[in-house]
């Protein structure tokens, strides 16, 4: 502290309407400051800076992240799947252009690409619902910030 005097804190003490305590208890459940918070903030900076209560968006933000993941490693997992059939099948092909089998492989290949074109659907829709929730958890609309 050196030279510097110690400035002690100050109350004081302000008649507001209720839309004015209506809008200051609104900041303040917003930002997840105290309402001396908020108003030192405003008095000091001419504005509020508000995060939303970042601890929940982090939160938010997490479980988004856990619920993309399990859904791209079930993704993965089936596309193995695919593969493993798709293996089979060549396999088939292969002892089919021999002549020692006489059952048509097609069937596998329509039901690798019906698979495939099924999990390509599904990961761009989750993808899309996932992207919207993260935008929708960072972007807060409100009345306050009008």
């Amino acid at each position: 502290m050196g030279n510097q005097k110690k400035i002690k804190d100050k109350s004081i003490c302000i008649k507001l309407d209720d839309e004015l305590i209506q809008k200051l208890n609104y900041a303040a459940q917003l930002t997840g400051k105290t309402r001396s918070a908020v108003a030192r903030d405003f008095i000091s900076n001419g504005e509020v800076k508000a995060y939303y209560g970042s601890d929940k968006i982090i939160s938010k933000m997490c479980k988004i992240e856990s619920r993309m993941n399990d859904y791209c490693h079930y993704t993965l997992d089936e596309l193995a799947e695919v593969r493993r059939e798709l293996a089979k099948t060549n396999c088939m092909i292969q002892a089919l252009s021999k002549g020692t089998i006489r059952e048509a492989p097609f069937t596998f290949c329509l039901n690798a690409t019906r698979k495939i074109d099924e999990l390509e659907k599904n990961l761009r829709q989750t993808h899309k619902n996932l992207d919207t929730e993260l935008t929708d958890c960072v972007h807060i609309q409100s009345d306050f910030q009008q």
